[in-house]
């Protein structure tokens, strides 16, 4: 696989539940129904469970609070159409709290690959 051909590490975000704030018949339940986040989750966990130079990133809390959607996080309207992060707002909330998971986990195999073990 190309992305791990130097030692690399892919990360599997979690995907957050969705809303249909605008009650918008074109997307359907499946966007907002609770069941399809989980076999989406459940499916990349699948993959990252199989790789060891793979892992699952669970940390959609940090949007959705007790893996709920909402639009509004810490007064932050973070997807007012429910899925797209879409303002400068929303878009810095949630790379205020995924960059340091990012970063934790990139130190860490960058410690790994400097110690000779695997990342």
């Amino acid at each position: 696989m190309p992305l791990l051909a130097r030692g690399g590490r892919v990360a599997l975000l979690e995907v957050p539940p969705f809303g249909n704030p605008s009650g918008n018949p074109q997307y359907g339940r499946q966007r907002s129904e609770p069941g399809s986040v989980v076999d989406v989750n459940d499916a990349l966990r699948t993959v990252a469970d199989a790789s060891p130079e793979v892992m699952f990133v669970p940390w959609t809390d940090a949007i959705a609070p007790d893996g709920r959607y909402v639009s509004d996080v810490d007064g932050v309207n973070v997807r007012p159409d429910g899925v797209h992060f879409a303002s400068a707002a929303g878009a810095r909330l949630a790379t205020d709290r995924l960059a340091p998971i990012l970063r934790r986990l990139a130190v860490s195999a960058h410690q790994l690959r400097a110690e000779g073990g695997e990342p």
